[in-house]
């Protein structure tokens, strides 16, 4: 092969690896909460000096609850969502993820009525519809309850994944072999 020829194959070759290293160690893009698990300490830690700064940053509050929430951490998680339900009150999501902390955390009472509540003033958030029907069919057991929250939920969503999951549910519950 002639000289200049292999210099360039070369050349080339390591410019191509070293484009592929560029773009491998490439610092990810941030998004959502969920895809922040690379490094939680540093997020939590950024999360909380947001909130720190602007304790009214919805954004920020809901995506530290849910921070709390995937780490377990629920009593932190349930103080976050009050917080939001108080700083934005028509905002669906801090309601319903209020009352799942609630319920993560053991007060499945107090969640059944933060639910409640959320179905009260959000009757088209099919989420808060969905957890009543969840909670009923686990934590506070009531076969007939469970159904309709399932049912309530299908009447506002009927195309998602989640809403196959339920159909069957309701299939499985309605064979005989629910609560």
């Amino acid at each position: 092969m002639n000289p200049i020829r292999l210099g360039l194959y070369l050349a080339v070759t390591l410019l191509s690896l070293y484009a592929v290293y560029i773009l491998m160690e490439a610092p990810k893009q941030r998004g959502h909460i969920h895809e922040l698990d690379d490094k939680p300490q540093g997020v939590v830690m950024q999360l909380e000096e947001r909130v720190k700064n602007n304790p009214n940053d919805m954004a920020a509050l809901i995506d530290l609850g849910h921070y709390y929430l995937q780490n377990q951490l629920f009593d932190k998680a349930v103080e976050v969502f009050a917080h939001a339900s108080h700083v934005d009150e028509n905002h669906a999501e801090a309601y319903v993820d209020w009352a799942i902390a609630l319920d993560k955390s053991g007060k499945a009472l107090e969640a059944q009525k933060m639910f409640l509540t959320a179905t009260e003033k959000f009757p088209d958030y099919s989420d808060s519809w969905l957890q009543l029907g969840l909670q009923y069919n686990s934590t506070l057991p009531d076969r007939e309850k469970a159904i309709y929250y399932f049912e309530e939920f299908l009447k506002r969503d009927q195309n998602s994944p989640m809403a196959t999951r339920v159909r069957e549910e309701l299939e499985r519950i309605r064979g005989g072999q629910g609560n």
